[in-house]
């Protein structure tokens, strides 16, 4: 807690722990935490098993992919991704916005089982990116 007496309320806010979801019939999951720098990723072919795992996490930045407005969406993905957008704050971020980005920057993606939390990864990298002009190690 902060400590108004010396001043501690003028400290700039870190997010904690930042989570990139790639939604999709399978559905790629990223982790960073900032603090303890500590990259994992998982997927799901259930999406809203999500909402149990972010509950816990209680995630600082939560990043999704925007969807093309005309992009047919399975009845699932669009009440999990509306059911995000409504609960957490979100930062949402298009395909052509990060892909170009993350694709010149080498990266080692071996703990991740599929494309889909590449893209999650890919995503949390892009985010650290472009607001700190950091890369994850």
């Amino acid at each position: 807690m902060a400590d108004m007496d010396r001043g501690d309320f003028s400290l700039p806010s870190f997010p904690l722990c930042i989570v990139a979801v790639d939604l999709g019939e399978t559905t790629g999951v990223a982790i960073y935490d900032l603090h303890a720098r500590t990259l994992k990723c998982s997927s799901t072919d259930e999406p809203s098993h999500l909402f149990p795992t972010l509950e816990i996490i209680k995630p600082s930045v939560l990043i999704l992919e925007r969807f093309p407005e005309n992009r047919n969406l399975s009845f699932e993905i669009a009440l999990v991704y509306g059911s995000l957008l409504e609960q957490y704050t979100s930062v949402l971020v298009s395909p052509g916005e990060w892909k170009p980005v993350m694709k010149t920057r080498k990266f080692n993606h071996s703990m991740a089982k599929n494309q889909h939390e590449r893209d999650a990864i890919d995503m949390i990298r892009y985010y650290i990116f472009s607001q700190w002009g950091e890369e994850l190690e």
